[in-house]
């Protein structure tokens, strides 16, 4: 049996089973041939990607430099040309679990953890798109180690960070956020105190309207939690969205261009995690809870992507009742949820979707797939009518691949991005298309 390695979510610590469908060779030609990033001698994993206007992508990663991991990454032009690899981190101490964004001058900001000896700490810096690097700014604050790191940004730049941190007795998520001018602001408390607060997720529109969803323990049940922060600095209330009575776990976000921000999380029923997603709007009111999955078998990992109109596709994975499949659902403004097409073949185990869309809800999703020997990257579009293109195969057979995380322009050119094995080292790869 081989197992997903762990992922974004809780739920990719599940086994995978063997089956008898066996993927397709390689990608098809409207995806191009996996390249390597990375260079080879020391493993790298985990990659985030994100692309500017202009189809201009920027990818990081974590490599080992021989004594510790460090962040790295490198620019890929629209037209395919790499630029350099660039290390972001310090050496001397290990750096962890980048996160990036880029803004519409295509410069990116990066977020990572890196040890200071005692505790792991938020550290932040950004790549021109004239090849410039800030110097790094560390975010947290010593004395507690922060976890999961994430950061959006803005279409001029401004850049909104959140994670999760000991205050002492619980764990809560905090933010903070540097303008395009570098100004970097105090560090705010976003969940109460009282119970732990868990996985913030972020998003933020190019006016700058950011939302911040987490899940935190009532006293009795984890219940999914979201506040906004305006363009203008307003900070919302508190919401609490999943209803009581069972774990909410696995939040996931998006915000339309209107401060609207679509959320979904897994939700235990009594007998499974089924899928839930909820609209906050903007004013603060909140949408219909919408339970998009069926029961009878868990749902996982949601990730949530919304076009300039507002409307939404929220992917994730769920048991069939043979093998765990990749689902796609639409989300419209008015609040109504289509239903839920699977994406992934029979046959073989698939998990941790990950979906972005360009700004008339063309896109793509992207998953692991076990093909009876490894796990495989997949991919499949998504058009603004709804249909769901066949999946496609982008990465070798021979070797695991995991990790992948997909970003769109404007146009719909997509780059899907993951970690492979190249028989001696972990590499990280790409592909482009579709």
């Amino acid at each position: 049996m081989t197992a997903i390695p762990m992922g974004r979510r809780i739920g990719a610590a599940i086994a995978l089973s063997i089956g008898a469908l066996a993927l397709p060779a390689s990608a098809s030609a409207a995806w191009t041939a996996p390249v390597d990033l990375s260079t080879a001698g020391e493993n790298a994993y985990a990659p985030a990607v994100a692309v500017d206007p202009d189809g201009d992508a920027v990818i990081a990663w974590r490599r080992f430099d021989g004594s510790n991991d460090r962040i790295e990454a490198q620019t890929r032009a629209a037209d395919g040309t790499l630029g350099p690899t660039v290390r972001l981190s310090r050496a001397g101490q290990p750096a962890t679990g980048v996160q990036l964004d880029v803004d519409d001058d295509g410069d990116a900001v990066f977020a990572w953890l890196r040890f200071d000896g005692s505790n792991d700490r938020v550290q932040a810096r950004m790549l021109t798109s004239s090849g410039t690097l800030t110097p790094v700014r560390t975010l947290s604050a010593p004395g507690a180690d922060a976890i999961g790191p994430r950061v959006a940004v803005n279409a001029d730049g401004d850049a909104v960070f959140a994670w999760r941190r000991s205050d002492g007795t619980d764990e809560r998520i905090e933010g903070a956020t540097i303008s395009a001018t570098g100004n970097l602001s105090p560090v705010r408390q976003l969940s109460d105190a009282g119970e732990d607060a868990l996985d913030p997720q972020l998003a933020v529109n190019d006016a700058g309207d950011a939302v911040v969803t987490w899940f935190r323990s009532d006293g009795t049940d984890r219940r999914v939690q979201a506040r906004t922060l305006s363009a203008s600095g307003t900070v919302s209330p508190i919401h609490t969205l999943s209803a009581s009575g069972g774990d909410a776990v696995e939040p996931g976000v998006d915000i339309d261009p209107d401060g609207d921000a679509y959320l979904s999380w897994s939700r235990w029923d009594g007998s499974n995690y089924l899928l839930q997603t909820q609209l906050l709007y903007a004013d603060g009111t909140l949408g219909t809870t919408h339970t998009v999955s069926d029961p009878g078998w868990s749902a996982y990992g949601s990730e949530v992507a919304v076009d300039d109109q507002g409307d939404a596709v929220i992917v994730f994975y769920r048991n069939d009742g043979a093998n765990r499949r990749i689902q796609a659902v639409k989300m419209s403004p008015a609040d109504t949820v289509g239903t839920p097409e699977t994406l992934s073949d029979a046959g073989q185990d698939a998990a941790l979707p990950d979906v972005a869309v360009d700004d008339d809800g063309d896109g793509v999703v992207s998953w692991y797939r076990f093909d009876g020997a490894d796990n495989r990257i997949q991919a499949a579009t998504v058009a603004l009518t709804g249909q769901f293109g066949a999946p496609e195969t982008l990465s070798d057979a021979g070797e695991p691949a995991s990790g992948d995380e997909v970003a769109v322009d404007p146009d719909g050119d997509a780059i899907v991005v993951w970690s492979r094995n190249d028989g001696s080292d972990s590499r990280i790869q790409y592909s482009a298309g579709p």
